[in-house]
């Protein structure tokens, strides 16, 4: 009885020590339930407990969303408004699904939107016909205490560089 005994023991600290290993990946959405057009956040939380948060865009109700716990890292692939957050819910489930109630408007460039900048530089910039751009989309490879690795594309895409053999342009 008592093998029996260290044998259940010992089989539930290896099965705690497996799922302590999961990375969780938890979609957040402007409707808990429905994939709605505009869901895109991802909340991972990394087995050693660090939380990062990707593409925070048009589904997060701001910081103190409640379904965000402590958050470590925000990971951006651009500055886009539906990845910094320039428009945001002001609550899970405002509005429809298939028309989310956001709070602030967004730009159409991968710029910086008015909301983050001083009124005096968002002035100059629409006086001269401009606006603060901040370079290209990016991906990241992000890669997790218990190894997994995971690219984060955001609008960067598929591109040669990922091709198993990137020396083959055309018709390989």
């Amino acid at each position: 009885m008592r093998r029996l005994s260290a044998a259940i023991s010992a089989a539930t600290l290896l099965a705690v020590n497996a799922a302590a290993q999961t990375v969780k990946i938890t979609g957040i959405g402007s409707h808990g339930g429905e994939f709605c057009r505009r869901d895109r956040t991802m909340l991972f939380e990394d087995p050693d407990s660090a939380h990062l948060l990707f593409y925070p865009g048009f589904t997060v109700a701001g910081a103190k969303d409640p379904r965000l716990g402590k958050i470590n890292v925000v990971v951006l692939s651009s500055v886009h408004g539906d990845h910094l957050g320039s428009a945001r819910i002001p609550n899970p489930r405002a509005g429809t699904c298939a028309k989310p109630k956001a709070s602030v408007k967004m730009p159409n460039s991968n710029g910086i939107g008015p909301s983050f900048l001083s009124k005096e530089f968002t002035a100059q910039l629409k006086k001269d016909g401009l606006t603060a751009y901040v370079g290209p989309d990016n991906g990241y490879a992000l890669t997790f205490s218990n190894g997994l690795v995971v690219y984060m594309s955001g609008d960067s895409g598929i591109t040669m560089e990922f091709d198993s053999d990137a020396r083959c342009v055309k018709g390989c």
